[in-house]
């Protein structure tokens, strides 16, 4: 008798790594890349850090996906997956080194649209497979110490949000120490 196997929901990473990588390639979703409202938060931090670097690292991932499509990796997943082997491989998993993989396989994705225009949604899915099965063979353990997916926002927040707080807590700091400093000196004219 077969044995029936029961089909498993996605895991938050493969649905995330989905969503963001059909959005970037500019597919339009389907009603199972959808995402639940405590999820878009997490969700909007991860778009943001990998846009962010993109942007920064443009001239490096350039050089690896020229590297790539020189001819000398005929399997871009399996050189991804060597990178990521080198990037995780120091046991100091960090999500800086998610967004680090991330973005290098979000460029080499863009790369690969514009050589193969005609596999414009394939392109996108295979990678958003390739990643999240990697991430969570590789990252799950260290995700679930860290607290899932939902620390990304605690551990890694949006830069305009810390620079407000950062601002704040200085202001604060001057109504102390300038209040402090005019009792102090009210203290010594008496």
């Amino acid at each position: 008798m077969p044995e029936f196997q029961q089909e498993t929901s996605p895991s938050e990473t493969a649905l995330l790594i989905r969503r963001l990588l059909l959005e970037l390639s500019g597919n339009e979703l389907t009603n199972s890349d959808r995402i639940s409202a405590s999820t878009a938060e997490t969700y909007n931090n991860l778009r943001r850090l990998v846009e962010d670097a993109m942007d920064r690292y443009s001239i490096t991932f350039r050089g690896i996906c020229n590297r790539l499509s020189d001819g000398q990796h005929v399997d871009d997943m399996e050189a991804l997956r060597g990178i990521g082997r080198t990037l995780f491989n120091r046991g100091c998993n960090t999500w800086g080194r998610v967004i680090s993989l991330t973005s290098l396989v979000c460029c080499v994705m863009k790369m690969r649209q514009k050589s193969r225009p005609g596999e414009s949604r394939e392109i996108p899915t295979n990678m958003a497979s390739f990643l999240a099965r990697y991430l969570d063979e590789e990252f799950e353990p260290e995700m679930k110490k860290l607290g899932g997916w939902a620390t990304l926002q605690r551990d890694l927040p949006n830069p305009n949000l810390t620079e407000t707080r950062v601002k704040k807590w200085l202001l604060g700091s001057v109504i102390v120490f300038g209040t402090a400093s005019l009792k102090a000196l009210m203290i010594d004219s008496y």
